[in-house]
């Protein structure tokens, strides 16, 4: 097994609180990931929500595929890490950092790529993985902030 990471940041015209607030109920998920249908929460998990767990189908042109994301860690108005198995097992890390005019908010990717998935493939895998958490945090800013200009990447 083979390790892709790539992380995209953006700033979000909103207090730090409200975007971990937001990204932590995953119930959300559709309304930042078009491609997420039927998500349903299946534990709750402890007081902090380390241990809630969601199923959803994540549909990508005529292919669905059945999802299941645990929240691995939170660190409140901070941090929320995910796991997520799919047809890739992922792991994700949403920071949010306060900044002047909102906040700074990165998300790291990880997939872990079996072996038996041609390497050739990594450079598409991990393009569209970042295009991926890029179009979310684009939408999430809209939906709970503003867009500011400035020290976006990718």
């Amino acid at each position: 097994m083979r390790e892709l990471s790539t992380e995209v940041t953006r700033t979000i015209e909103a207090p730090a609180e409200d975007v971990w607030s937001y990204r932590l109920d995953f119930l959300n998920l559709p309304r930042y990931n078009a491609d997420v249908r039927g998500i349903e929460c299946t534990d709750q998990g402890g007081s902090d929500h380390v241990g809630a767990t969601y199923r959803f189908d994540l549909v990508t042109g005529d292919r669905s595929t059945p999802v299941e994301l645990r929240v691995t860690e939170t660190v409140p108005g901070e941090l929320v890490a995910i796991d997520m198995d799919g047809a890739i097992r992922a792991s994700e890390r949403f920071t949010v950092t306060p900044g002047p005019g909102g906040c700074h908010v990165v998300i790291c990717l990880t997939m872990f790529i079996p072996d038996q998935f041609p390497s050739s493939g990594d450079a598409a895998l991990l393009a569209n993985g970042e295009a991926q958490i890029g179009a979310e945090l684009d939408c999430m800013r809209q939906l709970v902030g503003a867009p500011v200009g400035g020290g976006d990447h990718g």
